[in-house]
């Protein structure tokens, strides 16, 4: 064996963060635990928290207590992805967590679909989906009307618990039929008593389908709530060093009024933003490159073809594992094309990509973190997810309030407590002045 090869191979031999990541147990800290182990009074808490405070690392902990109690639990995303990456969580703390019937573990719509099946209903829910094109949306307020009719018509079976990711990607009127799961003093056994509860937790800056001006104060009184919101002001996910970049980013283009900025952990030694030290003493390196409008594969194809064959070498050079690798995209075109680039440089992929609309949700649900290929993914479905290595294409979006908190959702999946990896590539103008100071300051 050659240098050339020894050098291709060594980043393939090395063990992913997935893998070594899912050996450890959960750690919390002790706001975290105690959110996760503890019960309000009234059996309902509404919780936030910027990107990486650790509100999904709160939904797998009091999961796994709950069903160690022999409790009936029910998970509940917005994103179909999310499933498996909570899943993989609470196995950390409990080992049978995938396997315990009396866990659920659905996405919303998902969840839906169920629960019309069951109620004999199959047939009216199909109907919803006729005359819809792969790109079109099932009408809500009808789905929530057969729904509703669902759970007036068919007993079913309440759960001890009902855990919600993602809150701010529901509406209150979901909201309020998972209410309608949860084991009321009419389904107590003799001699049981009432130990329900409820939680929900959310990130305002990720409001990316626009749910979250739904939660009016009215609309919180009339799910259950009262008082103020459990809060989680420190983020463990991000690398220190990024955090300036984020806040920046933040201020600028999402609306104050939504804004939960990331901030370091309070036993950190991260500076402020004029510290010398911007790659966290070289474990953290970021580049933005903005490149001209595509319009179709071929220039796509074109301009991404040095970055990627950077962000290879930036791997290697950090010693980061090849199938950590994660590509994010604004839509599943780009998806398409980025998948057949990458297949093209003989790399294996897992990608969450069809024109066929069914293929892709299959895919979604064997999308997994554990899997020893790239993985490429819309930001929409890798929200709430996290990785050492991300390469995140922006095209020409609209960049409205809703672009913004999808752009920066993604920007927050990027992974610290080791070495990182971030690149943007970005054809939006919008940015370009933004993507070219920041870039500046990490590569001074």
């Amino acid at each position: 064996m050659n240098s050339i090869i020894a050098s291709y191979l060594r980043p393939w031999l090395v063990e992913p963060d997935a893998s070594k990541e899912q050996r450890q147990p959960l750690i919390l800290d002790n706001k975290q635990l105690e959110l996760a182990t503890t019960r309000t009074s009234s059996g309902y808490r509404r919780l936030k928290g910027p990107a990486g405070s650790g509100k999904s690392l709160i939904i797998a902990k009091k999961a796994s207590k709950l069903l160690k109690e022999g409790k009936r639990v029910l998970i509940v995303t917005f994103n179909l992805t999310l499933t498996n990456y909570l899943i993989d969580l609470c196995v950390r703390d409990y080992n049978l967590a995938r396997r315990d019937e009396n866990a659920t573990w659905l996405n919303f719509h998902y969840l839906a679909s169920r629960l019309c099946i069951e109620a004999g209903l199959e047939q009216a829910y199909h109907d919803l989906f006729k005359g819809l094109g792969d790109n079109n949306f099932i009408n809500d307020n009808a789905l929530c009307k057969l729904l509703e009719y669902a759970i007036q018509s068919y007993d079913f079976e309440k759960y001890d618990a009902i855990l919600v990711d993602e809150g701010q990607d529901f509406n209150p009127r979901w909201w309020n039929i998972l209410r309608s799961l949860l084991k009321t003093e009419k389904d107590l056994r003799p001699g049981e008593n009432l130990e329900a509860e409820m939680l929900l937790v959310a990130d305002t800056t990720q409001d990316i389908y626009g749910n979250g001006k739904k939660w009016t104060d009215e609309a919180m009184k009339k799910a259950g709530f009262s008082g103020p919101w459990a809060t989680l002001e420190s983020t463990y996910r991000l690398p220190p060093a990024l955090i300036p970049m984020i806040q920046d980013f933040a201020n600028l283009f999402i609306p104050l009024a939504n804004i939960v900025l990331p901030q370091p952990p309070k036993n950190s030694t991260h500076g402020d933003i004029f510290s010398d030290d911007r790659t966290d003493a070289g474990n953290f390196i970021f580049r933005w490159m903005n490149i001209p409008k595509f319009n179709d594969e071929r220039a796509f194809d074109g301009y991404l073809d040095q970055p990627i064959n950077d962000f290879s070498k930036d791997i290697e050079k950090l010693g980061l594992s090849f199938s950590d690798q994660t590509y994010l995209v604004t839509n599943h075109k780009l998806g398409g094309w980025i998948t057949n680039s990458l297949k093209r440089r003989k790399k294996n992929v897992l990608d969450v990509f069809s024109k066929d609309w069914k293929e892709s949700r299959r895919k979604k649900i064997y999308f997994f973190k554990g899997s020893q290929k790239i993985k490429a993914s819309t930001i929409h479905s890798y929200k709430g997810w996290e990785s050492n290595a991300l390469f995140i294409i922006v095209d020409n979006m609209n960049f409205n309030k809703q672009d913004a908190e999808v752009l920066y959702t993604a920007l927050t999946r990027i992974k610290g407590r080791g070495k990182s990896l971030l690149y943007v590539v970005c054809s939006d103008r919008n940015l370009f002045e933004f993507g070219e100071r920041w870039n500046s300051y990490y590569n001074y």
